[in-house]
């Protein structure tokens, strides 16, 4: 029998009439879809158990410098009615929604606020007005401001005088529960007045909630208490300076009222209060460690320069606390401060825990002024023999935080030496090297001690040292200068990073410069010029001298006379040691000097009009006009000695009995012609033009003074 194919059936929810299975499945999925439906529809009636944001955490970049509100806080978007991104617009934006927020800045920009609001500073908390305020995190989230070195300011002037001016805000407010990070920005400017509680925190009022601060600067802000921070919270300062900030009260920072501060790697420098607490005013609980407070005031009648602890805990570990200045009393520290590690001071103020030296000098505190020593913030620099240097017990920060002082307030790696240096400044040692150079000798010693060279030519300094470099050259030798580095050129080196200083020692000997005059001398004196590797000029008075020129590197040399009109020169050089004949010459000669030799150079120099020097063929003739006497030795060392007369004539000199016995006879006429470039006088000898002499003795003979 044939099978028949059955479809079943089964009833309708609505009309209980059978229907096909495919249908029974699309009819299920248009059930699932409804219920799903419904399910929505409830959900938007009944409320929830927990609340809902519109956006959940949220990256704001600011765009422009402009001051202004955000045209919808709470939608999502950072823009103010123009479109764009201001800082103001983007804390409303952040303070508006749930979830953690990051404002990033534009690099080094200045962001200046300029929004005014009536009545006293941050009197409205919505930072739509005069400063920015940061709202409770509970409903707002933590909000983390990424500086790129930007500056917030308020821009006009502050005074101090209990009303609210115009422009005059603080920068920041964090209200109660407020969460705030600053990252490398600087807040600068602040005016808080108006009264006790609206007068307070200049650059950053913590009213009771939490601020961070990482490599980050609080400067030249005013308030009555905390001219830097007020904080009634929880405030950490890390790798950051509090600096020029001022206030009656704390005028770096006032720590009060519950208040829990934490700072590490950090400066407090330059801050004044009229009345107590120039860097840091407490009654609450301090907690800091490799900390530099220093240059701070409190007044002429003011206590506690440095710190100002009224009741409160503070904890100081591996910090300085000095230089700092109060006219009331505690120059440094005034109540109680509890160390630990090792601490600096410069006064007794601090009490036991701190090792008191002097601010400068040897074992001094030797701190350099607050500048730019690299990093985001500016620090104080361990000078040359700081004693800060070398000096923590441990790199370990006070708990909070705890944990490993690996780097300094710069970044700088700790340690650099062989322990941690106390304070926010970790001094970079660099190399300092002496090499010597030249054919000379000598030492080179150093101040501050490290280098002695000869044996020790290397040393390490801390950064900014300033070495002073001295060079003794041994005897026989000269110093004869400094190279290498620009910075050695004068011997004066500052350790600014790894330096390398040559030494150049040469051999030297002596010349010595004698003048004598035959005759009647001049009327001024005889100048004298020496070339060579030590050149130089001197001169000797008209009557004669002698001149010694001491340092004289070795090589060749050649010293001269300046002629003078009427004057015929000779000069003989010798080794003084060896009375050995080096050089002759007319007005000039060069010899050769070596290390340790003495070269005598003699001029002699002859008045012709009374003294004639006749020369010729290798012979020579001293006629003395005054006395009529003659002079000449001979090459057998024979000394002949005579007289003469003579008469002047229009030609010349007429001479009659220049003799020394036959077969020597000489005469004629002696005409005194025009000296060529470098030469004596030439001397026309007549009838015979040349001087001749026949007996074989007088041969090569020389004249004698």
């Amino acid at each position: 029998m044939k099978r028949t194919k059955t479809t079943r059936t089964h009833f309708s929810h609505t009309s209980g009439r059978r229907s096909p299975s495919g249908l029974r499945r699309v009819w299920s999925g248009r059930r699932r879809a409804l219920a799903v439906v419904g399910l929505i529809w409830l959900l938007t009636l009944a409320p929830l158990p927990w609340p809902v944001s519109p956006v959940m955490g949220a990256n704001f970049t600011v765009n422009t410098i402009a001051d202004t509100t955000d045209a919808a806080p709470g939608d999502g978007s950072c823009a103010d009615s123009m479109g764009q991104c201001s800082l103001r617009a983007a804390i409303m934006e952040a303070n508006a929604l749930a979830g953690d927020d990051t404002i990033i800045l534009q690099a080094g920009a200045t962001y200046t606020l300029s929004l005014e609001a009536a009545g006293t500073p941050g009197d409205e908390d919505t930072a739509a007005e005069d400063d920015l305020d940061i709202a409770d995190a509970s409903t707002a989230g933590k909000l983390t401001i990424q500086g790129n070195g930007a500056t917030i300011e308020r821009s006009g002037t502050c005074t101090l005088d209990g009303t609210d001016a115009a422009g005059e805000f603080r920068i920041f407010e964090v209200l109660g529960g407020g969460n705030l990070t600053l990252q490398n920005v600087t807040v600068k400017n602040g005016c808080a007045d108006g009264g006790v509680f609206a007068g307070n925190g200049g650059g950053i009022n913590n009213t009771g909630g939490t601020v961070t601060l990482t490599n980050s600067t609080i400067s030249n802000n005013s308030a009555s208490g905390g001219g830097g921070i007020l904080n009634y919270g929880t405030v950490t300062i890390t790798d950051s300076t509090i600096s020029g900030n001022s206030a009656s009260f704390g005028g770096g920072i006032l720590n009060a009222f519950g208040g829990m501060a934490t700072i590490t790697n950090s400066t407090i420098s330059g801050n004044t209060a009229g009345l107590e607490g120039g860097g840091i005013w407490n009654s609450r609980t301090v907690n800091a460690s490799f900390v530099t407070i220093a240059d701070n005031d409190a007044g002429a009648s003011g206590q506690g320069g440095g710190i100002f602890n009224s009741g409160g805990t503070v904890n100081i570990k591996n910090s300085i606390v000095g230089d700092n200045t109060a006219g009331g009393g505690g120059p440094n520290c005034s109540g109680v401060i509890m160390p630990s590690g090792a601490n600096l001071t410069t006064d007794s103020s601090c009490g036991m825990g701190f090792t008191q030296v002097p601010s400068t000098g040897a074992g001094g505190l030797n701190l350099g002024p607050l500048a730019n020593n690299g990093g985001p913030t500016q620090t104080h620099a361990l000078l040359a023999g700081s004693a800060a240097v070398d000096f923590a017990a441990d790199c370990v920060f006070l708990t909070p935080p705890g944990g490993p002082a690996s780097f300094d307030q710069r970044g700088v790696v700790r340690p650099q030496g062989s322990a941690c240096d106390v304070g926010a400044y970790e001094a970079r040692l660099f190399t300092l090297t002496v090499t010597k150079a030249g054919s000379g000798s000598g030492t080179v010693t150093s101040n501050p001690a490290g280098i002695t060279c000869g044996g020790d030519c290397t040393e390490d300094y801390p950064e900014g040292s300033v070495v002073m470099l001295t060079a003794t050259p041994d005897p026989g030798s000269v110093f004869a200068g400094w190279s290498g580095d620009p910075d050695c050129s004068d011997g004066s080196v500052t350790m600014n990073g790894n330096r390398t200083c040559t030494a150049t020692f040469n051999l030297v000997g002596t010349i010595r410069i004698v003048k004598q005059v035959e005759g009647t001398p001049p009327s001024t004196s005889w100048s004298f010029n020496v070339s060579g590797p030590t050149p130089g000029s001197v001169s000797i008075a008209a009557g004669g001298g002698t001149v010694t020129l001491n340092n004289r590197v070795t090589g060749t040399y050649t010293v001269s006379e300046t002629p003078k009109a009427g004057f015929s020169v000779r000069v003989r050089c010798v080794d003084e040691a060896t009375s050995t004949v080096v050089a002759t010459g007319r007005a000039s000669a060069s010899f050769s000097l070596a290390a340790g030799q003495t070269i005598r150079c003699t001029f002699v120099n002859t008045n012709m009009s009374e003294i004639l020097t006749l020369e010729g063929n290798g012979h020579c003739l001293r006629l003395d006009l005054r006395n009529r006497s003659y002079r000449f030795r001979t090459s057998t060392g024979e000394l002949f000695t005579g007289s003469f007369s003579f008469t002047r004539t229009r030609q010349g000199l007429q001479f009659q009995n220049l003799r020394r016995g036959e077969p020597w006879i000489m005469g004629g006429t002696i005409r005194l012609g025009t000296p060529p470039s470098g030469r004596a006088f030439l001397r026309t000898y007549r009838p015979f033009r040349t001087f001749s002499i026949s007996d074989p003795n007088l041969e090569d003979n020389t004249c004698v003074p």
